[in-house]
């Protein structure tokens, strides 16, 4: 067998391929974006623009029970506003179970059991509940009452200086007063029915609990407008109440 030299070109075999290169000292190799030909960075841009677009809305629809109560709240006075009472009355009463504090809704819900709260109050519904109480019918005035008598307690649980999602009504102790307002709102109107049905001295009591809860609500926020005028209607239907047990007419 012929003897080979360990120098021999036959050994010096060179391998064709690509060499890892070193980068230079002090310098980090960079990873390229490109894998396979398709770049990381589009999946990521993708997922992200999917997320600003799903969470806003899953926000809206499953956000905190106090941020859904307020979309409820302003959802019912835009309908109370536009005259459409029964879906307000749906709205506020939602709120109102998402958000025991939210006492503005509460409000909002008795004005509109009375078809009260819009520029065009409803006078012909008015006309109806009073005769409709004249002769006993009183489930309207009831579902008001029991609206801000509800509203003052949920009040209890907000801070004198806490504020609503309602322009008109920015803090609880005008939230108060609103209720209290309302509540002689309903007397009044139970005094002029009791007056019509001839029951004066059921008259003369409901005139004097509503001059009291004007009173109440002018405590509260003296600059409240709907007191004034409760207190000066009871006044004046107590006059007649008055009149009526003198059998002056």
């Amino acid at each position: 067998m012929a003897d080979f030299d360990k120098d021999d070109d036959v050994l010096d075999v060179e391998i064709e391929g690509p060499r890892a290169t070193t980068p230079p000292p002090g310098q980090q190799q960079s990873i390229s974006p490109h894998v396979g030909g398709i770049s990381w960075r589009w999946p990521l841009l993708a997922v992200g623009l999917l997320l600003l677009v799903i969470l806003p809305f899953l926000y809206m629809t499953f956000g905190s029970a106090q941020a859904r109560a307020r979309r409820h709240f302003l959802s019912g006075i835009a309908l109370q506003t536009a005259s459409r009472y029964e879906e307000a009355i749906a709205e506020f009463e939602k709120a109102i179970e998402l958000d025991d504090r939210l006492a503005a809704a509460a409000v909002r819900l008795g004005l509109a059991q009375l078809h009260l709260g819009s520029p065009a109050p409803d006078a012909r519904y008015i006309r109806e509940l009073l005769q409709r109480a004249m002769h006993g019918d009183t489930g309207a005035l009831d579902a008001a009452d029991k609206a801000f008598q509800k509203a003052l307690e949920m009040v209890q649980r907000v801070k004198p200086t806490g504020r609503f999602p309602d322009a008109a009504q920015p803090g609880a102790n005008q939230v108060r007063a609103n209720a209290h307002s309302g509540l002689g709102l309903t007397r009044v109107l139970r005094a002029s029915a009791a007056l019509g049905a001839g029951q004066v001295p059921q008259a003369k009591a409901w005139a004097e609990d509503a001059i009291n809860h004007a009173r109440l609500a002018r405590s509260a926020d003296p600059g409240n407008v709907l007191a004034s005028i409760i207190d000066s209607l009871a006044e004046l239907l107590l006059g007649y109440a008055n009149l009526g047990e003198l059998e002056i007419f």
